[in-house]
Formats: C-alpha cells, structure tokens, sequence
C-alpha cells in the first residue's frame, strides 16, 4: 500500500467512526484590534472572539445582590 492510499483509507476511517464532540481549548491570538482569531489546540477548528468587554448581567447582578446581602448582615450584628 502506497502513502496516499494509506492515508486515503485513514480518512475513510475517520468518516465511518462517529467522533465525540471536542471540548475545546483555545489558542487566541494577542488582542490586536476588535476581533483575534483562535485556534483549538485539539481538533484545529478556527474561531475569530471579540476584544470586546461584556459584562455577564447575571454575575455583575449576582455579585451585586450577594455583596448588598453581606452588607445587610453587617448592619445587622
């Protein structure tokens, strides 16, 4: 069997066998504008993510009330 046809049956391989989904662990490139592109060490697949910051509301909220909480029971003592 040649190289190609080697890697030829590889790939068919590959196709037939159902993969599990890839967890993915992203390289991302150094912010340098609005938009850095990354690359799953794992699998390869390529993604651009956003420079820019958002805060979770649900975890700034959460925060807020867990910190407004702690002050209530300060007061309290």
């Amino acid at each position: 069997m040649s190289r190609g046809e080697h890697e030829e049956s590889i790939t068919e391989v590959r196709e037939l066998i159902a993969l599990p989904t890839c967890t993915h662990h992203w390289i991302i490139e150094t912010p340098n504008g609005p938009i850095s592109k990354g690359v799953c060490k794992l699998c390869g697949e390529e993604r651009e993510f956003s420079n820019q910051y958002r805060p979770n509301n649900s975890i700034v909220s959460g925060w807020s009330s867990h910190k407004d909480q702690t002050d209530s029971d300060d007061q309290n003592k």
